[in-house]
This record gives structure tokens, C-alpha cells and sequence, in this order.
């Protein structure tokens, strides 16, 4: 968004006869002048970054759907919220790379006002709205993946909690960043003066600091299951450890709220040259998330092309029965991949938590723990024998 002065400014040049390429977007520092044609900048940070994290976002999606069609031969919708997730990153990379073009890692007064004016601004924009879906659907992801290896009722409600948290606060930021001025087009625009704009500074510190939120409720969000487990520690450390790999995301998420509050406290009125640090850890954290959704799936490829893995698995295969309940209390296990519920298929839940993680033993669900009391829940004990991928 220019202001009036920027505005003024610009005109006056303009109708002096000097074509809007040839001003500077900025005011060089003291000391500093402008070279629009022949700027040093730090573009190469932004593509060496997009380079190495397509090839680990291609690697692991590519391994995802391979284990899924290939050895498990069953999709449900935590795999197409991570198929839609990776179309979105695949587009947002795309952006940053245009974002590139147009001036990111240039300082803003060694570039002409007509990169910034529409094309840098514009692609700001639409680059905030694609961040915002990208997670969302990668969280769903997560989510999707957690009931489908918890069809409990229990679970159900705080499941519903975090994903509306989730779905509100990124709606709510999707539609910020697009109607942050009004008109919309005053964002980006050179000639139309906003009648008001949202305190961006703001907006973005905040929507940082609740994906952050969101992030820290969906990494605990199965802890009160694996720990009502009646089985000994080791194996809930493990199948802790399978569900808090979303730490490593929550963690460049801090980072990249921290680049957010630097980049408007001390670079924003040099914008092209700050934004390059929010550009990296936001593909970072996008790589993470991407990683999150897909690594939890990965156990059978693992066994498969380990033998050394395999062989320690398959050793440990055999009866197995999945017991839901305590002292008499027993929670339903509903199949929710085909539309329907059942009580007599097989335990999902369980079933599918031991596929990924690798282990394979009688287990019990200790309701108690889990503070649920249906009165559905009066059900008989749930008996998977074998694991077929």
C-alpha cells in the first residue's frame, strides 16, 4: 500500500517524463544510492531454500503415497487433505520463486516502483492467502489421521475443539490478508487510495502466534489416549515420540513468528530486503508440516525396504487383541472409512496406531484415564488378529 506522500512523489516524477521503471520504489539511506539495474541482492537465499525443500517435500509425499496405494491399499481423507496440502505448497513455492522476480531479497530502493507497484505487493497477498491454506489442510491432515486411529467418543469432542479452532483461525486469516484494505485493490495499487486498512503488524503477529496455538493443541491432542494405555512405558514413549514429531513444526513456527515481529520492528520500510527471512522459515515450516503429515504413515515402507526393521517387526506378530475399556467399561470403536459405524470390523484404532509404530502386543485403552463414560461404550472386547498392510 503507498501512502499519499509516496503517491505525491511518484506523479511528480512522472510528469516530469521519467517512466515509472526508472524511479526507485525508495528512498536509499544516507550515503546509499539506488541501482536499479544493477542490484545486489540476496534472491539465491530464497531459491537454495525452495531447491532442498522440494526435494524433501516430493521425497516424503511420493513415499506417503506409495506406502498408502501400494502396501496399505487404502485411502481416507487424511491422505487427500495432504494431497490437496501438497498441491498448495507446490503453488506457494511457485509464488516465492515469483516473489523472487519481482524484488524479494532486493533492497527496496534499488528496485523501480513498477516491480512493487502491483506485482511485489499483489504477490505478498495472494502468498499469505496460499501460506494460511496450505496448513490448514496439512493440519487437517494430522487430524484426519488422528480419527481415523481414534474412533472413540471420547476423543470425538476434543477432536471437534481443535479442528473448529483450526478451520476459524485460518478462514479468519485468509480473509484478513485479502481484505486488509478497502477497497482490496488499494494493497497493491499505485492510484487508489485505501479508505481503511486493517493494523497489519497486528494481524500477522497474531495469526503467527495462533498457528503456533493451533500447532501446541494438536501435538497434545492424543497424549490422554497413549498414556490410558495399559502397557508399559517404553511403548507410550514410542508411541509419544510417533505423535510429537509436530514439535519440530511447532518449533519453526516460533521462528518464523519471530521473523514476523523483526521484520516490523526494524525492516519494514525496507520490506523487499526483510521479508527474505519470513520467506525461508515459512517454507521451513511448511517443509515440517508437510513432514508430519507423511512420516506417522510411513511404517510399512520402513519394514519393507529395511530388513533389519522388518525382521524385528514380524517377529513380534502374532494374536493380538485390542481391549477398549476398564473395569467392565469399554468405549465403541467405530469404522468411519466406509460411512458407517461397526462394532464387529476391525480395530482401527489400535490396529492402525501398532502398524506405525511398530508395535504389536495386547494393549488396553484405560477409559478411566480418558475421563469418557458413553452409554454406547457397553460394548464387547474388539479381537484384531493380525496386521495385514
Amino acid at each position: 500500500m503507498a501512502s499519499q506522500a509516496q503517491i505525491a512523489t511518484i506523479n511528480a516524477l512522472v510528469a516530469e517524463g521519467i517512466p515509472l521503471s526508472e524511479i526507485p520504489a525508495g528512498r536509499p539511506p544516507p550515503g546509499q544510492v539506488s541501482h536499479i539495474h544493477h542490484a545486489v541482492g540476496r534472491t539465491h537465499m530464497i531459491t537454495t531454500c525452495d531447491v532442498v525443500c522440494i526435494i524433501l517435500v516430493c521425497g516424503v509425499v511420493a513415499a506417503r503415497f506409495y506406502t498408502r496405494i501400494r502396501l496399505v491399499k487404502n485411502l481416507w481423507w487424511d491422505d487427500w487433505c495432504t494431497l490437496f496440502s501438497f498441491a498448495c505448497w507446490i503453488g506457494e513455492t511457485a509464488l516465492f520463486q515469483v516473489a523472487a522476480k519481482w524484488g524479494a531479497g532486493k533492497h527496496i530502493y534499488d528496485l523501480p516502483v513498477s516491480n512493487l507497484f502491483p506485482f511485489f505487493l499483489r504477490g505478498y497477498v495472494v502468498t499469505a492467502v496460499m501460506y494460511s491454506v496450505t496448513m490448514l489442510f496439512a493440519k487437517l491432515s494430522i487430524l484426519m489421521l488422528y480419527r481415523r486411529l481414534f474412533p472413540i467418543a471420547n476423543f470425538a469432542k476434543r477432536w471437534w475443539f481443535v479442528t473448529a479452532f483450526t478451520i476459524a483461525y485460518s478462514l479468519g486469516g485468509i480473509f484478513s490478508s485479502l481484505f486488509q484494505c478497502r477497497p482490496m485493490a488499494s494493497t497493491w495499487s499505485l492510484t487508489i487510495i485505501p479508505e481503511y486498512c486493517i493494523n497489519t503488524e497486528t494481524f500477522y503477529i497474531t495469526n503467527a502466534a495462533l498457528n503456533v496455538v493451533s500447532d501446541l493443541m494438536i501435538l497434545v491432542l492424543p497424549a490422554p489416549i497413549v498414556w490410558g494405555l495399559n502397557t508399559d512405558v517404553r511403548k507410550k514413549v514410542i508411541l509419544t515420540g510417533l505423535f510429537s514429531m509436530g514439535s519440530v513444526s511447532c518449533l519453526v513456527s516460533i521462528l518464523r513468528m519471530r521473523s514476523i515481529i523483526v521484520l516490523y520492528k526494524d525492516g519494514f520500510n525496507d520490506l523487499t530486503w526483510g521479508v527474505v527471512e519470513v520467506v525461508i522459515w515459512s517454507q521451513a515450516e511448511l517443509t515440517a508440516a508437510m513432514f508430519c503429515t507423511c512420516t506417522p504413515c510411513l511404517r510399512p515402507l520402513f519394514e519393507k525396504i529395511t530388513p533389519i526393521f522388518g525382521s524385528v517387526v514380524s517377529s513380534r506378530k502374532g494374536t493380538t487383541n485390542n481391549t477398549f475399556g476398564s473395569s467392565g467399561k469399554y468405549v465403541r470403536t467405530d469404522d468411519y472409512r466406509h460411512g458407517h459405524r461397526s462394532t464387529a470390523s476391525k480395530a482401527h484404532s489400535l490396529a492402525d496406531i501398532e502398524m506405525d509404530s511398530g508395535i504389536q502386543k495386547k494393549v488396553t485403552v484405560d477409559v478411566s484415564a480418558m475421563g469418557g463414560d458413553d452409554s454406547d461404550s457397553q460394548k464387547s472386547i474388539i479381537r484384531h488378529q493380525g496386521f495385514d498392510h
